[in-house]
């Protein structure tokens, strides 16, 4: 049985908490994919984070081809997901079966949780409080008091601003019915495994976790801070799965133009993205036919995947979605 081991972030600027939730090897691990039933078994719809009547589903997918005939799948995902978004349009599972591979963040060769000890924690005799507010630390506590029964900060104020704001994270995604179960690698990593495709890891989890705990202090703590935002983070959870789900480019890439941090996009996507293009770019000159998924946000806009590709003169083809490219 795959273990995917996730941590789930949030990013924001001017008070508005929004999702990018980011594949990240942790202390903890997911729910089993066991729990799912088999793919395409018609499942209940969540309340709030499914299509609104009368929308069709055309979550945006891109091929790229070669002179050759092989090609490879760009298919953006959201890692959390709900039950209701599935079974997926025709498209793209037409797309996956017919590739030999399946590619994503998750590092499926990491064989063990990472260890707490670093780089989750503050080096030796610094703490949390050392660079937050008392009032932002009572917040922060107060929150998790009140949604997590049990919840004691005991010890805690060593795991640095982050830390804090995936536990904060996770009751949003639970209010809002959204989980790690039905998230798109959890659910396609599940399948390949079924049919025999192999999955290969487009990053290692532990460059992942060099990249989001390598973020500035001041950042994790802005961070941690738009967090507490509860109401605001659901409705961005909810605008961003209704815009992911018709495959509206325009509005995500409007969305993640306006509530990314500048630094967030540097380190975490666009840095990222210049590496795991150059692993498409293998794949494609080897001869592979591979499906690859990564979060939407490394799809879109300028420096994403696809801008990368397409400026280095692959063809890229929109499959799907509503985009005018």
């Amino acid at each position: 049985m795959l273990m995917i081991i996730k941590q789930f972030v949030i990013a924001s600027k001017l008070a508005l908490p929004m999702l990018l939730v980011t594949l990240l090897i942790t202390a903890g691990c997911a729910e089993s994919q066991n729990d799912l039933p088999p793919y395409g078994t018609p499942v209940a719809a969540s309340q709030s984070t499914d299509l609104s009547q009368g929308d069709e589903q055309a979550p945006l997918l891109w091929r790229v081809a070669t002179s050759s005939g092989h090609e490879v799948y760009l298919f953006g995902s959201i890692h959390i997901g709900s039950a209701g978004w599935y079974p997926l349009p025709d498209f793209i599972m037409d797309a996956f079966y017919s590739s030999g591979y399946l590619a994503t963040e998750v590092d499926v060769d990491s064989g063990r949780p990472v260890s707490a000890s670093s780089p989750w924690r503050f080096e030796p005799g610094r703490l949390l409080t050392d660079y937050i507010s008392t009032e932002l630390y009572e917040r922060a506590v107060a929150f998790l008091t009140e949604h997590e029964p049990g919840f004691n900060p005991l010890g805690l104020t060593v795991y640095k601003p982050l830390y804090w704001m995936s536990m904060i994270a996770q009751v949003s995604f639970d209010e809002a019915g959204l989980t790690g179960v039905y998230g798109i690698e959890t659910v396609f990593m599940q399948e390949a495994e079924r049919l025999g495709i192999d999955i290969l890891s487009l990053e290692r989890s532990a460059e992942q976790l060099d990249i989001y705990y390598g973020l500035s202090i001041p950042l994790q703590v802005a961070m941690l801070e738009d967090s507490l935002d509860k109401d605001r983070t659901l409705q961005e959870l909810f605008t961003l799965s209704e815009l992911w789900l018709v495959g509206d480019e325009q509005g995500l890439e409007e969305r993640q133009a306006s509530v990314f941090y500048a630094e967030y996009i540097e380190a975490v996507l666009r840095q990222r993205d210049l590496g795991i293009a150059d692993t498409i770019e293998r794949y494609l000159a080897e001869g592979m036919n591979v499906f690859v998924i990564a979060g939407i946000d490394h799809m879109i806009g300028e420096g994403s995947i696809v801008d990368i590709l397409l400026k280095r003169g692959h063809a890229v083809e929109l499959v799907s979605g509503s985009s005018d490219r």
